[in-house]
């Protein structure tokens, strides 16, 4: 259980009369976690009825097809409102960049609140709202800036992008030397104990096949640390890196996409040839 000297220090609370704290202490079973860096702490499109304040640490706020984080979250701040107020699914991915403490309140609680401290507590909470959508607003108009396409072929620019674009990028690694590396074209290489193996960019699940299962526990590892791709395992610690990888692989193959229809036109005629 929390206590109201923490809701003292957070801004959210700041001009709540100690009446309402002592209530929200009360009544909102809010739980105190824990997440490491670079894990997903929000993942869009996921069902939600939370909100959560930062209490320490860092993340970033993601939507598709961005690739580039759309906001930044610096301890103090509130966010998952949009769910919280009227549960639905996650309209961005928050993803932690430094080690979290979080505090997590379920809107279930409101219920058990007197109406005027639930409406302070829902007037906060669409403030909030306001300011987060103002936010993301002006960081996806900046990214919407009018594209300029200098009369090149996008279909042949596509195909050098699928033939010559390899990288190598290094996007995760631990203090055990299990390394992830981006090698483009929705492909990596994970490097453990010196072996190599490229699989697909693929979206991870929760769900671990039984013989995967099996062959962590004789390691003596935790099958809830790992998740499944396809026909392997990555950390969990790595999700945040492999998501943002994922998303960048998605804006891009949107942006080609763009160029061609743009190229194409209305019509299916590239443009000067009509």
């Amino acid at each position: 259980m929390i206590q109201k000297k923490l809701l003292d220090k957070i801004p959210f609370f700041r001009d709540f009369p100690d009446a309402y704290k002592e209530e929200i202490v009360e009544h909102s079973k809010a739980e105190l976690l824990k997440v490491p860096p670079n894990q997903s702490i929000l993942n869009e499109g996921d069902l939600g009825d939370t909100c959560f304040v930062l209490l320490r640490g860092a993340a970033n706020v993601y939507k598709r097809p961005f690739s580039s984080p759309l906001a930044f979250l610096k301890p103090g701040q509130v966010f998952g409102e949009v769910s919280f107020l009227t549960p639905r699914v996650r309209v961005t991915s928050v993803i932690a960049e430094d080690e979290c403490v979080l505090l997590r309140f379920n809107n279930k609680f409101l219920a058990c609140l007197s109406p005027a401290c639930r409406d302070r507590f829902k007037d906060q909470m669409i403030l909030v709202l306001v300011q987060n959508l103002e936010v993301l607003r002006e960081t996806i108009e900046k990214y919407k800036a009018p594209m300029v396409i200098e009369h090149k072929n996008p279909f042949e620019e596509a195909k050098k992008l699928e033939e010559g674009d390899v990288k190598n990028d290094l996007i995760f690694e631990d203090d055990e030397g299990y390394k992830i590396f981006y090698l483009g074209r929705r492909m990596v290489r994970i490097e453990k104990e010196g072996r190599a193996s490229e699989v697909p960019l693929v979206p991870l699940s929760d769900t671990i096949p039984g013989k995967f299962v099996n062959i962590l526990k004789k390691q003596g590892k935790l099958p809830e640390d790992y998740l499944f791709g396809k026909d392997f395992l990555i950390p969990r610690a790595a999700a945040g890196a492999w998501k943002r990888a994922l998303v960048a692989e998605d804006s891009r193959a949107l942006r080609t996409e763009r160029e061609i229809q743009e190229y194409l036109g209305k019509d299916g005629i590239p443009s000067g040839m009509g």
